[in-house]
């Protein structure tokens, strides 16, 4: 996989939903962005279940094209569920945005299959063609929505539609399986069962706590959240598109001198912190001067937490660096304690700040969260064994 057309697609599936935040939040208020925020959570936390279910247990061989098309009848089992979750969300709360995309979900978690099949076992160019689509898709209806006044779930019907589209035509002319099943056979699908399992503690986490939060508290206070991470998110695409190069820069540490290390992690995370704040401050600047034109209504619930936000992401970017290193080292029983340490401290903290306090106690609770997290990162990284050969280093 080349990592640049992986940060391309990437920067263009985030650029398309920083989109439709914002049109959603003009338009809408801070409970619509609340209602997409939920819907988003589940949709991905799909999309992160599937793919260790599915993707994962595919890189570790070399997968026939016969084997990629069966593992689709996977992807499409839990897209058909995730479709059925948001239709019934949806159902009791009334949200008409949940109901668009759930009705979108299955062919979304399609094309979703077939853009990581892209990345991960081909060279990427259909997964950048897919998002480059989806994102021109969006921007007419954005245009319209910041220019005339669109209602932003015209943009929100043309990303769905679009996606769900292209994951339908992909799916079609790759001759993939759709028919609902788990499939496999012996260990791969226990493995496949436990990866999907698991993530719902790591990557999926964070969309479990958006979803809990929601059910706890109501649109509101995720909406405010979400507002707060659209403002940051130009800042926040850059650790995400800095991550593999940032993993690939340390590897060479493990054949220095812990000093060595030390002072390489410091300084990238000077570096990175410097480079974030940058644009980070400017984007709040910005939103202190424009706010209401570019969250209208929900800019209210959004301005008492930009500064909170604004320190959880620079405490995030100083943990970016030594959870790298935790990568670059292969030190993957650590990085899965600490996933599990990020729901023991965030669950408590942020439902209970958002059930006492609204939308500020949860940008609180995220910021004191990820604050220990970022000491316990340290901690660790600096005790990183550097001796450590890697399986490679030994076979060669």
């Amino acid at each position: 996989m080349s990592a640049l057309k992986a940060v391309i697609a990437q920067a263009a599936a985030s650029l398309t939903t920083l989109l439709l935040s914002v049109v959603i939040a003009r338009t809408g208020g801070t409970s619509a962005l609340g209602n997409f925020a939920v819907a988003m959570a589940i949709l991905m936390l799909a999309q992160a279940v599937a793919r260790e279910a599915t993707i994962v247990t595919l890189v570790t061989r070399a997968p026939t094209m016969q084997l990629i098309r069966e593992r689709c009848e996977r992807q499409s089992l839990i897209g058909l569920v995730a479709s059925a979750v948001m239709i019934g969300g949806a159902a009791l709360t009334g949200s008409t945005i949940m109901l668009i995309v759930g009705v979108g979900a299955h062919g979304i978690l399609l094309a979703s299959y077939g853009r990581l099949v892209s990345l991960t076992l081909w060279r990427g160019r259909l997964a950048i063609g897919q998002e480059l689509l989806l994102l021109t898709c969006v921007l007419v209806p954005a245009a319209g929505s910041v220019l005339w006044g669109w209602n932003g779930q015209h943009a929100l019907t043309v990303w769905v539609a679009s996606s769900a589209a292209v994951g339908y035509l992909t799916a079609w002319r790759l001759r993939m399986h759709l028919r609902p099943r788990w499939g496999g056979a012996g260990r791969e699908s226990r493995v496949g069962g436990v990866f999907a399992a698991q993530s719902l503690l790591t990557a999926g986490s964070v969309h479990v706590l958006t979803i809990v939060v929601a059910i706890a508290t109501g649109p509101v206070v995720v909406g405010a959240l979400r507002g707060a991470g659209t403002v940051l998110g130009p800042a926040n695409l850059i650790l995400t598109a800095l991550q593999p190069v940032v993993v690939r820069h340390l590897s060479p540490l493990r054949h220095g001198t812990r000093r060595q290390m030390v002072s390489r992690l410091a300084g990238l995370t000077g570096v990175l912190a410097a480079g974030y704040a940058t644009v980070a401050l400017a984007m709040v600047a910005t939103a202190l001067v424009y706010g209401e034109v570019l969250l209208g209504s929900a800019w209210v619930d959004v301005e008492p937490i930009i500064w909170i936000s604004l320190v959880d992401g620079v405490l995030n970017v100083l943990s970016f660096v030594p959870a790298a290193a935790h990568r670059s080292f292969w030190e993957h029983r650590r990085s899965s304690a600490f996933a599990v340490l990020a729901v023991i401290l965030r669950f408590p903290l942020v439902l209970g700040g958002a059930v006492t306090a609204g939308a500020k106690g949860a940008a609180l609770g995220l910021a004191v969260s990820t604050g220990a997290l970022c000491v316990a990162w340290w901690i660790s990284a600096v005790r990183l064994d550097i001796a450590q050969p890697r399986e490679e280093d030994v076979a060669g």
